[in-house]
C-alpha cells in the first residue's frame, strides 16, 4: 500500500519556489530611472547650455555697441558727475534742516493764530515767530501748545498788544532741541 505521505513532507519534497518578479521589476525601475537621467543631461548639454551660450553673446555684443556710442570723454564726465553727486549727499546729510521745524510748525499752529515772521539760529537753537492771534486767549492756548511739546524747551514772549480789530499781535521766541534742525 502506497504510503500516505504528510503535507509537510510533500511540502518539503517539491522544494522552494522563488518568485522572480521583484528582481526584475528592480531592474526596469532603474533602467528606466538611468535612461531619464541621460536624456535630461543630453537636453542640457546640447539644448540650454547653447542657449544660454547664445545669450550671453548678444548681451555682450550689447554691451559693446554701449559703450562704442560712448565718446571717450563722456566716461569721465558721468564719473565726475557721480562724485560731485556724492559730495553733495555728504553735504545734504550733515547740513541743518529746516524742514523737519516747517512740518512741526504746521502740526502745532492752533486754527486762530498765523504767523507773519519767522526767523531762527540754529547756533542758539532758538526760533522768533512773529503773528497775530485772534485773540489773547488764542495766544494763549498756542503757548501752551508749544509748552506741551517734548521739542520745545522753554518759550518766551517777548511782545503782545492788541490791535483795533481786537486781535493780539506778538512775538514769540522758541529754544528747541537739537533734533528739530538735524
Amino acid at each position: 500500500m502506497p504510503e500516505i505521505k504528510s503535507l509537510l513532507e510533500q511540502q518539503l519534497e517539491r522544494g522552494e519556489e522563488l518568485r522572480s518578479t521583484w528582481p526584475w521589476r528592480l531592474l526596469v525601475f532603474t533602467a528606466l530611472a538611468f535612461v531619464i537621467l541621460i536624456l535630461v543631461y543630453a537636453g542640457m548639454s546640447f539644448g540650454y547650455a547653447p542657449y544660454l551660450n547664445s545669450e550671453i553673446k548678444k548681451l555682450d555684443q550689447k554691451l559693446a555697441d554701449l559703450n562704442s556710442q560712448l565718446e571717450s570723454d563722456q566716461p569721465k564726465a558721468l564719473m565726475s558727475l557721480y562724485s560731485e553727486l556724492l559730495g553733495v549727499q555728504g553735504l545734504l546729510e550733515s547740513h541743518p534742516l529746516a524742514s523737519k521745524f516747517f512740518d512741526f510748525l504746521e502740526k502745532s499752529t492752533d486754527s486762530r493764530v498765523y504767523f507773519t515772521n519767522l526767523s531762527f539760529s540754529v547756533e542758539e537753537k532758538s526760533i522768533k515767530l512773529e503773528g497775530i492771534a485772534s485773540d489773547h486767549n488764542s495766544l494763549v492756548r498756542q503757548i501752551e501748545i508749544f509748552r506741551r511739546s517734548p521739542r520745545v524747551k522753554a518759550i518766551f514772549l517777548d511782545d503782545s498788544r492788541t490791535r483795533d480789530q481786537n486781535d493780539a499781535q506778538f512775538i514769540l521766541r522758541l529754544i528747541v532741541d537739537d533734533a528739530m534742525f538735524k
